[in-house]
């Protein structure tokens, strides 16, 4: 098993450059598309941990999501924007790449360059 993990959307430029990017550099990582298989609350947890970030910091708060459930009220919860963000996985930065127990949002792309 590779010790490389991309949480990806393939639909989104930024996602698949940083895909090409690993690729490029001979690492074939395992891919999450978060949209299809969404992510539960311990490996978002888990993720938070290896960005050494709290979900406040890598939750995107211009989605729709976020202005209807009114997340705002809640930004300092940790738990609650765990629970939000698997709920609904668009509210999750990306991408993020994770190499064991390190992870970085590949936005801009060149942070992966902190793993390689």
């Amino acid at each position: 098993m590779s010790e490389w993990t991309i949480i990806h959307n393939p639909r989104w430029g930024t996602s698949r450059k940083a895909l090409q990017l690993l690729r490029d550099n001979s690492i074939e990582p395992n891919i999450v598309n978060y949209i299809k298989n969404p992510l539960d609350n311990k490996y978002i947890e888990q993720i938070s941990a290896k960005l050494g970030l709290h979900p406040n910091q890598f939750m995107r708060k211009k989605e729709q999501a976020f202005k209807d459930h009114k997340i705002d009220e809640h930004i300092d919860d940790e738990k609650k924007l765990i629970s939000f963000m698997a709920n609904f996985p668009k509210l999750i930065e990306r991408p993020i790449i994770i190499r064991n127990e390190k992870a970085v949002i590949g936005r801009p792309i060149e942070n992966i360059f902190k793993l390689i």
